[in-house]
């Protein structure tokens, strides 16, 4: 789902995620997920010019957010918006960008261990900060494989998210290094050790 659009498909990309909020309420789940999606084109790549400069897609994101959030939050679901790194998006790449899209209760945001270890300074400090915004954790390691198989301080991490009272699930969303039936309980394991 693309969430900034080109401002003359506008309602008629709504109507489409209009349709998912209540298809997903009516299935009892809690929301979307979804990245800043107008950001996956690379404004490094000559000679390609971009339809917008950073601040209007910045100023299509926030209207489409204010559009889809009201339905959202009729139907009783979420938009949560998750920072990409860099190198996948130039739209919201941290914690605190996203934050800044939180005008209303139905957007929240969605940590990612795996983007937050390539844009976040200190990804403990981010994860306090937008305690208050979080609504679902996916975790990787550092190299996109299972935890415990690169150099993130799951120890830290883990301990932060249960200090700040996230209650929410820890979604794994990672590539396995070994065979599932292995790699999975023993990854379950090793997680399990921080909680």
């Amino acid at each position: 789902m693309k969430l900034a659009v080109q401002e003359q498909l506008l309602p008629g990309r709504t109507l489409q995620e209009k349709f998912a909020f209540a298809m997903d309420a009516e299935l009892g789940g809690i929301g979307v997920m979804t990245p800043a999606s107008w950001g996956q084109f690379s404004r490094r790549l000559p000679p390609f010019e971009p339809p917008r400069t950073p601040e209007e897609d910045r100023e299509v994101l926030a209207e489409a957010l204010g559009i889809l959030g009201e339905h959202a939050q009729r139907n009783g679901v979420l938009i949560m918006l998750e920072p990409l790194n860099r190198y996948e998006n130039h739209m919201v790449n941290t914690l605190a960008e996203a934050v800044s899209y939180c005008a209303m209760d139905s957007i929240r945001v969605v940590g990612d261990t795996y983007h937050m270890n390539i844009e976040e300074d200190d990804p403990c400090r981010s994860l306090i900060e937008a305690a208050p915004y979080i609504a679902h954790i996916q975790i990787s390691e550092s190299n996109r494989n299972q935890p415990g198989t690169g150099h993130l301080d799951w120890s830290a991490q883990l301990a932060t998210l249960d200090a700040v009272g996230y209650d929410g699930y820890l979604a794994l969303e990672c590539r396995l290094r070994g065979d599932p039936e292995i790699v999975l309980p023993q990854t379950a394991a090793f997680v399990r050790k921080y909680l």
